[in-house]
């Protein structure tokens, strides 16, 4: 199944600390085709990502493992899509 993710930072939020690590999490999760497509928003606010999974709750718990939305400066929203 393919969901559009909407991964946001709230606003004030200093990500710098974990950076490198989220970068890392993010390279693997594309590297084993978890993430399809990562586009980052201009701003610095976040990300829309398309993402496969087997359910809405495995791609869920998949994003919430990474180290910014485990460590609570990113929120991740998840939508089930289907491609046209």
């Amino acid at each position: 199944m393919l969901f559009h993710v909407d991964a946001r930072i709230p606003e004030g939020v200093d990500i710098t600390p974990l950076l490198a690590d989220e970068v890392a999490a993010v390279a693997e999760l594309r590297r084993i085709g978890f993430i399809e497509q990562l586009f980052r928003r201009p701003d610095g606010s976040g990300a829309y990502l398309i993402v496969e999974s087997e359910s809405e709750a495995t791609a869920q718990d998949t994003l919430d493992a990474l180290p910014f939305p485990r460590a609570g400066l990113m929120v991740m929203y998840v939508t089930a899509i289907e491609r046209m």
